[in-house]
Parts: C-alpha cells; structure tokens; sequence
C-alpha cells in the first residue's frame, strides 16, 4: 500500500511561518494615521450638519410652543421683566439696546421659584416639557444643560439657556409682525455661545426656521464679544437682529436681491408693521 503523503512548506525543514515586522506594523500605523487625518474634517463637518438639523427641529418646536402662547395670550409673545428698561425713553434716546446676556436668562437668581423670563415661560407654563428644548447640541460654551440641571429642578439661581429670544415692546402682536422678522436664534452671549461658528439657525415670526451664514464673519468680527466678561458684552443687538431679518450684513456684496430687501437700517417700526 501506498501512503499518501503531502509535504507542505511549512514541513520543509528550515522553514517557518512569517509573521508582521515591527516595521510591517509601524508602518501599516502611519497609513492609518495619515487617513484618518484626511477623513476627519469631513466627519466633523459631517456632524456638525446632524447637530445643525437637530437645532432646527428645537427651533421648530419653539415656534410650536411660542404659537400656542399667542393664541392663549391675545397674541403676545411671553413677556420680558427687562424689556421696559430697554424701551424706555432714555434706551430709546441711545438707540436700541438688547444686551446679550441677559436675553438668553430663562430664570433670574430669585427665591421667588416662579421668576421666569422669556422663553423660560414656556417651561414654566408648560408649553414645552423638558428644559433640553433651550439647548443647542452644538453648545461648545460654559451655558451647557448640564450646568443648570440641579437649577432646573429645584428653581433656585439664575438659570441661562443657549437661544436669544428678541425683546419687544409690551403688547407687540405676533400677527402684526413682518413674516421675516427674527424671533430666535442661537446664542450671541459671546463667541463661546455662537454654536455653529459660521452662521445661526432663525426662528421667524411666520414661524419658519431657516439659517444665516455669516460667510463675512460680520458678526463674529464686529458684533458678539469675545467674553461675555468683558465690558462689551452688554452690546446692542438691535443691527445684530436686522441683518439676520435681511441676510445681509454691510459687508456683503452688492448683488440680486434677497427675499427680504429692506436695508439694514430699518426702523423698529417697520419691523412690527406700524
């Protein structure tokens, strides 16, 4: 009888199986290395734009909530304990001043528990249910909802949210408002809380959301502080509001149209439709 027998390579004598080399394996790291360099800003913007959607769909949600408010309060908007300090005579005499920090307050530091302020009114009346809803998933600032959480459930302290919410005189109807006037947007505290780095997400007065980009850097350069510690940070919003109703800035370009085409040194007047 014949055996079979099959002699392979690694039978051979002197032979042996060759594995990865240190080199084989520094190398193989590089490669991968250089890759993921290649890859990573198009990851990173490609979560930014999931992160971008998802702000949207708050600012949807809160013309949801700021309609419902409308229809149960004669149509006003929630009201503002600074607003009449801001639109008084003397305001009026220096020009339209929004401060930045405080229109993103939700809650003054009061032991009163029920000492909401703008936006926070829907939470408190339960137009929205979850205080996530005035946070921005591309917050990279210090005004995180983590910060606030104990705050948000026992209502003490100053509780601060990462959307401003436009101040209006008392009384302003929101039907009465032009279609693309701004009520909303993300956060123009400083350069900390302007989330998406290259322009904001809008909610309207008709209730649509949309994006300005600020590709001139106009508001980053001119507009928000670099701190909302430094003396600047009180800043007028009011030409910040009008560019973002008109989509320009003074330093775009001459060219067709926008859909709104009221310049940018509109009066407050014409805003509200007087």
């Amino acid at each position: 009888m014949v055996r079979n027998s099959r002699i392979t390579l690694e039978d051979a004598p002197g032979s042996r199986r060759r594995g990865f080399s240190l080199i084989d394996l520094l190398v193989s790291i590089a490669v991968m290395a250089i890759l993921l360099g290649l890859l990573s800003p198009s990851l990173g913007r490609v979560a930014e734009s999931a992160k971008r959607v998802k702000c949207q769909k708050k600012l949807a949600d809160l013309g949801l909530a700021l309609t419902m408010w409308a229809d149960d309060h004669r149509g006003t908007l929630p009201r503002s304990e600074i607003a009449p300090a801001i639109f008084s005579a003397e305001s009026a005499s220096r020009g339209l001043f929004q401060p930045s920090a405080q229109m993103q307050v939700a809650r003054f530091d009061s032991p009163d528990p029920l000492s909401f302020d703008g936006l926070g009114r829907l939470l408190a009346n339960e137009y929205l249910s979850d205080p996530s809803a005035l946070y921005c998933p591309s917050h990279r600032g210090e005004h995180h909802i983590e910060r606030y959480s104990a705050e948000w459930v026992m209502l003490n302290g100053e509780i601060v949210v990462n959307y401003h919410f436009r101040l209006f005189e008392s009384g302003v109807i929101l039907s009465r408002l032009a279609p693309s006037t701004t009520l909303v947007t993300d956060g123009m505290r400083d350069i900390a809380d302007y989330n998406h780095r290259t322009g904001n997400n809008l909610l309207k007065a008709d209730m649509s959301v949309g994006w300005f980009s600020d590709a001139e850097r106009y508001l980053v350069d001119e507009v928000i502080p670099s701190s909302e510690h430094e003396p600047s940070a009180g800043i007028p919003l009011a030409t910040a509001w009008t560019i973002m109703d008109t989509g320009r800035t003074p330093r775009t370009p001459i060219g067709p149209t926008l859909p709104d085409d009221t310049p940018i040194s509109a009066s407050i007047d014409s805003i509200i439709g007087r």
